[in-house]
């Protein structure tokens, strides 16, 4: 609700919509709104949504959970008030993910809206300067969410060329049109200080963090008051940013660790204050520092150099767009501990008129670039020219896709295919035909393929069967799943294809929902979707779009219940008879993407899979589970070694790709096996929502730590 970049972006934003009688309302996560709440703030409407507002808790990690519930809050105010003329989100923790997910699958409640990614701080840029692994789940997966955000956006703006540059340079994939647009910045909001009578020497203002260039700061001022300044330091921002490297709050450890400065008065440390404290200690500061190690284009920046303060800043942020050494400020090169020495010490030697000059200046740059006016007219002119209608291709990340139509016999144009490898399941193949029957495509063939039943009950089952219009059963001697599979796509006359176990079922919308993906998405050449279990487990299972590397270190998609374009499947994702202990279906998605017949996944529970103690998959174990991975790797050797630095990295964050589930979890904090029961998962997500919870929670889980080691 307020601090912070993002957040200061907003208001500043929306109170110039407001001036300019423009409707805007403001969506925003609140961890203690169950459901939403509406609010309104200088004319601003103000919608506040819980993390969980779509019940996904029990199989959804937290920051994904929120991105879901964002897409769910949207289109529910879009279904009570019609589309807006445009959607602008952040792309930090991927929170537009679903919405651009389905605007990319053709959703009509999006098609027409323009999707606006502002580009703020992506945490796979962030995670690195502040020293997180960057591959530890679910911290990878977020990145990959941000990514899809970025591509996937209508337009793309950044406030600075040089957070570009840094994408770009890092993520090749994410090549395309960046427009750069200052963000707006209200100079009638700022009262300029007197900055000829101040009481503060240097000033920081910012979240005591790595990415902040905190540790460079202090260790540059310990080295000049070791030399003999006297000139003091205050540190203003929010002491409790866990830090990875010392597992500790940074607050905590800064002042044990320079706790010598701190009783020498030459050190304090403020915490968070609030907003009027912020301007009564900018007023009171001749130098304001902000050495942060990588900044988009930050607004402490900007509030400071309109309160006409001096300001002395690292060149490794989009303020040096506008911040000029020496001409309305002071820059150092950021990592250079002894320049940063330097300005400092140049800094406190300025005199008042010196500084009152450099102030000014700062000042009228802000007024320059920052202009409301100027930014709505800019982005106005870029929404003429977007196209928001729903694209023929889906932009996937790393698929060099496959955009034509495989020809491969006689073809049955919109008829579905949908193949039942049976084995002794006469007590389950009625409700799984019915669910097939029941779906709201009606123009299906349904192929029985039979692998050597050996029952009475099932042979009789498959009699009755036969004589059903619509029903073909196909028999043949045991041979197993994979032959099955490839049997009954031999057979099938459709131009689509699916795959469903005699004892599994199907919603009736999704052969519908994915056959309208296939037939309008031209690189999409099979869909899935969200699982149920049913059974012997209540859970839910969520997939994602199968891309590399992910894709490569653990399924991502219900391999098993996708629907195809037929053609694509027997040219690519034939199954293997070779994986004797199962994953044939996953080794099946492997070949289809590396031969870049891409797919993708519907964000909704439509595959209905039964658990039950004799299925083929209970009989998996970490031996027969490594053997197929072996066998997956030799296949696929080349596709591997294409991605072999980053598997190799994923790998070492978080051990066999076996051991998970999905990739939004936080496994790193709990073992699979405590992240699969439910209270434990309830109570992660109890604690998740309180701040205050959530450090007394780490600080117990790091004492812990130490106490085993």
């Amino acid at each position: 609700m307020s601090g912070g970049g993002i957040g200061t972006y907003c208001y500043q934003w929306a109170k110039h919509l407001v001036k300019l009688q423009v409707e805007i309302t403001v969506f925003l996560v609140n961890r203690s709104v169950n459901g939403y709440r509406e609010t309104t703030l200088e004319g601003i409407r103000i919608i506040e949504f819980g993390a969980y507002l779509e019940d996904s808790s029990s199989f959804l990690g937290y920051e994904t959970a929120i991105a879901v519930s964002y897409e769910k809050i949207i289109r529910l105010f879009i279904d009570k008030e019609g589309k807006p003329h445009v959607i602008e989100s952040q792309e930090y923790n991927g929170i537009a993910y679903f919405i651009l997910q389905r605007k990319a699958l053709g959703y009509q409640v999006y098609d027409g809206v323009p999707v606006i990614i502002n580009c703020h701080c992506p945490s796979f840029v962030a995670f690195e300067y502040n020293h997180i692994n960057t591959y530890q789940l679910p911290y990878f997966w977020i990145g990959e969410m941000e990514r899809f955000c970025l591509k996937a956006a209508d337009i793309c703006i950044s406030p600075s060329q040089y957070l570009v540059d840094i994408l770009l340079k890092k993520h090749p994939e994410l090549e395309r049109k960046y427009h750069i647009l200052k963000n707006p910045f209200n100079m009638a909001d700022i009262t300029v200080a007197d900055n000829m009578h101040t009481t503060e020497d240097a000033v920081f203002f910012g979240k005591l963090s790595p990415i902040k260039g905190i540790m460079e700061l202090l260790k540059a001022f310990a080295e000049l008051w070791n030399e003999g300044l006297e000139d003091k330091l205050t540190l203003v921002g929010d002491e409790y940013y866990f830090y990875h490297g010392v597992q500790n709050f940074m607050g905590k450890y800064l002042r044990e660790k320079y706790a010598l400065y701190i009783q020498k008065g030459l050190l304090s440390l403020k915490g968070a204050i609030v907003q009027n404290r912020i301007d009564e200690m900018a007023r009171a500061a001749r130098l304001i520092v902000i050495p942060s190690s990588f900044d988009n284009f930050p607004y402490a920046v900007l509030e400071m150099m309109a309160r006409e303060k001096l300001v002395l800043a690292s060149d490794a942020g989009g303020h040096r767009e506008i911040l000029i050494h020496e001409e309305n400020g002071l820059l150092y090169h950021s990592g250079n501990i002894e320049d940063l020495k330097s300005k400092i010490t140049q800094a406190f030697s300025l005199t008042a008129d010196a500084r009152e000059k450099l102030g000014k200046n700062a000042a009228r740059s802000v007024k320059q670039y920052c202009d409301p006016d100027k930014y709505y007219d800019a982005k106005m002119n870029l929404l003429k020219d977007v196209d928001p209608e729903s694209r023929p291709d889906f932009p996937f990340l790393q698929i060099k896709s496959s955009t034509s139509r495989v020809t491969s016999g006689s073809v049955k144009a919109g008829l579905l295919s949908v193949i039942v490898p049976f084995y002794n399941m006469a007590g389950y193949i009625d409700e799984t035909i019915a669910s097939i029957k029941a779906s709201s495509y009606k123009n299906i063939e349904i192929i029985i393929v039979d692998d050597g039943s050996n029952e009475t009950e099932s042979i009789q089952k498959l009699e009755t069967l036969r004589n059903q219009q619509g029903i073909t059963v196909i028999r043949q001697n045991n041979k197993g799943l994979p032959e099955v599979r490839n049997r009954g796509s031999e057979h099938a006359s459709g131009e689509f294809l699916a795959f469903l176990d005699a004892d599994d079922l199907v919603m009736p919308e999704y052969y519908s929902t994915a056959i309208n993906i296939l037939r309008n998405k031209n690189n999409v050449h099979f869909v899935g979707c969200w699982v149920k279990y049913f059974g012997e487990s209540g859970n839910s299972w969520p997939s994602f779009t199968p891309e590399p590397p992910y894709l490569l270190f653990h399924n991502m998609v219900n391999s098993s219940g996708l629907v195809y374009r037929r053609s694509s499947f027997v040219k690519a994702g034939r199954n293997d008879k070779d994986f004797i202990y199962g994953m044939e279906d996953y080794d099946s998605v492997i070949s289809m993407v590396e031969q870049g017949f891409g797919g993708v996944v519907i964000p909704e529970k439509h595959f209905l899979y039964r658990v039950r103690k004799d299925s083929m998959s209970r009989g998996f174990n970490k031996s027969n589970m490594a053997y197929t991975y072996e066998l997956l790797t030799g296949k696929h050797k080349q596709f591997y070694a294409n991605f072999g630095p980053e598997i190799t990295n994923i790998m070492n964050a978080n051990g066999p790709g076996f051991n998970y589930e999905n990739p939004t979890l936080d496994y790193h904090l709990y073992s699979t096996g405590s992240m699969r029961n439910f209270l434990v998962r309830n109570l992660i997500k109890r604690i998740k929502r309180q701040p205050v919870l959530r450090r007394i929670a780490i600080n117990f889980y790091r004492r812990l730590k130490l106490l085993l080691l």
